[in-house]
């Protein structure tokens, strides 16, 4: 009787035994590359063949980019008068263009560079802002940031005191900041405005004004990160470095909407190394003529506390990007490391020949015949 109730338990017990498919016993057919000089030459060679004209490529792509950079991190001490800049401050990349020069003035915390453009740049075209010296990646300052609170969720002070936004979580008076966080507060404030032409440089009255918009400088992956809070004005305060931004605090006309503030949402992600450019503001549809223009640049961002600088930056694009001269350079390095391995492996082969496979090279053999 104990017998049959023991073959009964067995027979209703699920076994551990895995599965008997050639699947699960790993026993379905397979290949493997086996790696002889022959198999390895010509994939090298092929390499090389294919790497060298895409770096070309990329490089000449590179070289098509029209590029205006001007650094005006001194621009306050030039005086309300144009003067020149300094030449170390200015890098143009543009067709057969020598005569490289720019005048700068300021006046009430604006500085107001004029430059030249030697030829007409296609649409679309980008203006940027360039940081040096500026750690977005430090651990404290990427972590400082409640993503709870930019997707719109109203975070009590005990939420974002208990949160990620250390060391800036509340006021002296325990309403929390909006939003909170080292990043959020060191937002890039300077201002751009759009680009007006003058027949000369000294000239008072501007012939026309080129249009650009910070609307749609946000990746739309960035967007769907922002949604608009359920804060009321009176319930947060602006981070501290804001204060320019808003001297008496948030109010219901004032209050900020991060879900649609595009310059934001650009300084939020963070950049990988401390030399970096974002985009600031862009024309996707009209040509910008040559000629002599003139950005008006509200200066509030502080750079010297770090030891950085900030640079104005006016570019077009190709099929690539903008100028990125790296990647080609290391396409095509690859591809000469390709094909010089190949020759080397190739001459050494010839040299020293041997039959793949041969027993007389395996270990115990070897014992053997010492």
């Amino acid at each position: 009787m104990s017998s049959s109730s023991t073959v009964t338990k067995k027979k209703g017990m699920k076994l551990k035994r895995p599965d008997k498919s050639r699947f699960v016993q790993q026993s379905l057919p397979a290949w493997q590359f086996i790696f002889t000089p022959w198999s390895v030459l010509p994939l090298l060679f092929v390499l090389g063949v294919i790497f060298a004209p895409l770096g070309g490529a990329m490089f000449v792509a590179s070289q098509r980019v029209r590029e205006v950079r001007l650094d005006y991190t001194n621009c306050l001490g030039a005086g309300n008068t144009f003067t020149d800049i300094p030449k170390k401050n200015i890098v143009y990349q543009m067709t057969g263009y020598n005569n490289v020069s720019a005048k700068w003035r300021s006046e009430n915390d604006h500085c107001y560079i004029r430059f030249h453009i030697p030829e007409k740049l296609g649409a679309p075209l980008y203006s940027f802002y360039r940081l040096t010296n500026f750690y977005q990646n430090h651990r404290r300052y990427t972590a400082s940031v409640d993503v709870f609170q930019l997707r719109g969720e109203p975070r009590t002070k005990e939420e974002i005191k208990e949160g990620e936004c250390s060391p800036l979580t509340v006021n002296e008076d325990g309403k929390p900041y909006y939003p909170c966080g080292l990043i959020a507060n060191s937002l890039f404030n300077d201002t751009f405005s759009s680009l007006v032409r003058y027949d000369s440089w000294d000239s008072t009255s501007s012939l026309d004004e080129y249009q650009m918009t910070s609307n749609g400088t946000a990746w739309p992956e960035d967007k769907e990160r922002y949604i608009k809070t359920s804060y009321n004005a009176s319930d947060v305060v602006p981070p501290p470095n804001w204060s320019k931004m808003y001297p008496d605090g948030y109010n219901d006309e004032n209050f900020p909407d991060i879900s649609t503030w595009d310059e934001l949402q650009v300084w939020m992600r963070i950049a990988a190394l401390p030399t970096f450019s974002k985009l600031s503001k862009k024309n996707t549809t009209t040509e910008l003529e040559s000629g002599i223009y003139e950005v008006d640049i509200g200066y509030h961002f502080p750079v010297t506390e770090f030891k950085g600088t900030k640079s104005f930056m006016l570019s077009t694009t190709t099929a690539i990007g903008g100028k990125n001269y790296f990647l080609g350079i290391m396409y095509m390095v690859i591809a000469g490391l390709n094909i010089a391995s190949g020759i080397v492996l190739g001459i050494a082969c010839l040299i020293k020949r041997r039959r793949v496979g041969d027993p007389r090279y395996l270990s115990w053999n070897k014992q053997k015949t010492t």
